[in-house]
C-alpha cells in the first residue's frame, strides 16, 4: 500500500470513531437527563415516574454499551463516564428511598468505580431529602436519612484504599463530610425547635386546664 492509501484508511477509521463518539455523547446526554428526572421523582416520592425513567435509562444504556463495545476507547470519555456514574446514583438513591436498602452493584450495568462514585454523590441527594422531611415535620425519617448518609461516608472511609484507587473519590468524600456536618446541624436545630414548641404547647394546655378549674 502507498502512503496515500495508509492515510485514507486512517481517515476512515478516525471518521468512524468520531461518528461513534457523537452517538455515544448524544446517548449519554439523554441518560443524564433521565437520571435527573428519576432523582427528582424520587425526591417527590413519585415512584412510578422514577421507575419509568429508570426503564428508559436501561434502554439507552443498552445502546450506549453497544457503541462502547465497538469502540472501547470511548469508555474514558468524560460524558460517557458521567452517564454511567449518574445512572448508579439514580438507582442507589431510588432503592434507598423506596426500599430502604442499598442496591447490589452486580444488578446494574456499571463498573465498580462508577458505582462507588455514584454512591458518594448520593450523600448530596440524601441531604435534600433530609431538608424536605424536616419541612414536612417527618423528623424520624429525616434522622434515618442522616444515618444513611453517615453510613455511606463511614464505609467509604473504612475502605480507604478505594480513595487511592478511584480518581475523584477522595474529593467526593471530603464534600460528603462537609454536607453531613451541615445536615447534622440543621436537623439538631429543628429537633430543639420542635422540642421547645411542644413544651410551650404542653404548658399552654396545662394553664388552660387550670383556668378552666378556677
Amino acid at each position: 500500500m502507498s502512503l496515500n492509501e495508509f492515510l485514507r484508511e486512517i481517515e476512515e477509521k478516525v471518521r468512524e470513531l468520531d461518528e461513534a463518539r457523537n452517538e455515544a455523547e448524544s446517548l449519554s446526554r439523554k441518560i443524564i437527563r433521565e437520571t435527573k428526572k428519576s432523582i427528582i421523582s424520587t425526591h417527590q416520592e413519585s415512584f412510578e415516574s422514577s421507575e419509568a425513567s429508570l426503564r428508559e435509562i436501561n434502554r439507552l444504556l443498552k445502546s450506549l454499551r453497544e457503541v462502547v463495545q465497538k469502540h472501547p476507547e470511548l469508555i474514558s470519555n468524560n460524558l460517557v463516564n458521567t452517564a454511567f456514574q449518574e445512572t448508579a446514583e439514580a438507582y442507589i438513591y431510588y432503592n434507598l428511598v423506596r426500599w430502604g436498602r442499598f442496591i447490589d452493584p452486580k444488578s446494574m450495568d456499571v463498573s465498580p468505580s462508577q458505582y462507588v462514585l455514584g454512591l458518594a454523590d448520593c450523600v448530596g441527594e440524601l441531604r435534600r431529602r433530609v431538608l424536605d422531611l424536616i419541612r414536612a415535620g417527618r423528623l424520624k425519617e429525616a434522622e434515618e436519612s442522616l444515618k444513611t448518609m453517615e453510613e455511606i461516608l463511614y464505609e467509604l472511609n473504612l475502605n480507604s484504599d478505594l480513595q487511592v484507587l478511584i480518581p475523584g473519590l477522595r474529593r467526593k468524600c471530603d464534600v460528603a463530610r462537609a454536607i453531613i456536618e451541615s445536615t447534622r446541624g440543621d436537623l439538631a436545630l429543628e429537633v430543639r425547635r420542635k422540642s421547645l414548641e411542644d413544651g410551650i404547647k404542653r404548658l399552654a394546655e396545662l394553664l388552660e386546664r387550670r383556668l378552666d378549674d378556677m
